[in-house]
């Protein structure tokens, strides 16, 4: 597939779809790295899009984070493909470390320019003067109504904290990007705090993400932290989900899980109306065994087996059990 033609390959309701969230502007941030692109676009919650290009822009693999599994592109991965087919000039070479000496030519440039280096800041030694630089970054973020150049600038003024090694400021900002969406900032800050610390950011963390409505970033960290009562907590408001984190949660929420399961299997009963169907409300009995042991699941089974007893491909994929 190619992006050029990429349209004549995907469903016309995802394609729609894909293009509406990729001009309403959901895509938070698309940057080039490790060879491939790597975008963040906002949905229900912010999903990770991935995408690999040929030099003549055929799409070699691409991936989404997202839980969407009924074809083989979602809406995100099309934004993504809309974004990169505009983007007539896209820069295929990683950065390179800019080692010119700005403090030679700062003062000789207009506040666009400056922008613009301010942007290509990378690791290397340069000698910018940090607290003007900090202060164009600031402009940035107060003036530019475009959210992902808004969050670049943010980035970059936490690159230069840390170039200067502010603890402080870095630990603010961290937070700050965290708050936006910025996962990998949950490691920086982490590393940036003591155990004391950690514990009162984190909480803090999750409970003002819990009140905003809880996301993938808020599910990560979770897990990460292995709170199994905030991850319990998150499962009761996204059910669905207790398939997939049932065994982080075991023991100790057995007896709750099993009622879980019990309302997705007989929820799933209802929408089934295909074979596949059947086996989705089957896979969920298996889990539930798990969870609840055999005789538990055999009456789930037989209860089933006499509700769908006129449903010979239900009967059929049950006495698979």
């Amino acid at each position: 597939m190619n992006l050029r033609n990429f349209e004549n390959q995907i469903n016309d309701t995802i394609l729609m779809r894909g293009f509406d969230y990729y001009k309403s502007g959901n895509i938070i941030s698309l940057e080039y790295e490790n060879h491939e692109w790597v975008a963040e676009v906002e949905g229900s919650y912010d999903y990770t899009v991935t995408a690999k290009l040929t030099d003549s822009d055929d799409i070699t693999n691409t991936y989404c984070n997202c839980p969407y599994d009924m074809g083989v592109y979602c809406k995100h991965q099309v934004a993504v493909f809309y974004a990169l087919k505009k983007d007539n000039q896209r820069n295929k070479t990683e950065k390179k470390p800019d080692n010119t000496k700005f403090d030679e030519v700062i003062n000789k440039l207009d506040k666009q320019t400056l922008i613009k280096i301010i942007l290509d800041i990378t690791n290397g030694n340069s000698r910018i003067k940090y607290e003007r630089v900090e202060q164009l970054c600031l402009e940035g973020e107060r003036s530019c109504t475009d959210r992902g150049f808004v969050h670049a600038f943010k980035e970059y003024r936490y690159n230069l904290y840390e170039k200067t090694m502010d603890i402080a400021k870095q630990t603010t900002l961290a937070i700050e990007l965290l708050l936006i969406g910025k996962k990998n900032y949950y490691h920086k800050l982490k590393e940036l705090c003591n155990e004391h610390e950690w514990q009162e950011i984190l909480n803090n963390i999750l409970n003002v993400l819990s009140e905003k409505d809880p996301g993938k970033i808020y599910l990560d960290i979770v897990l990460n932290e292995n709170l199994k009562s905030r991850l319990m907590d998150y499962c009761n408001g996204n059910i669905y989900l207790i398939k997939t984190y049932y065994p982080k949660l075991l023991p100790e929420y057995s007896a709750e899980i099993g009622e879980m399961f019990v309302v997705q299997i007989f929820d799933s009963e209802k929408r089934a109306s295909s074979r596949s169907g059947y086996r989705n409300v089957c896979d969920w009995i298996r889990h539930y065994k798990k969870v609840s042991g055999n005789v538990a699941a055999d009456a789930i089974k037989k209860e089933l087996l006499l509700r769908n007893a006129r449903r010979p491909a239900f009967v059929d994929e049950l006495n698979k059990l």
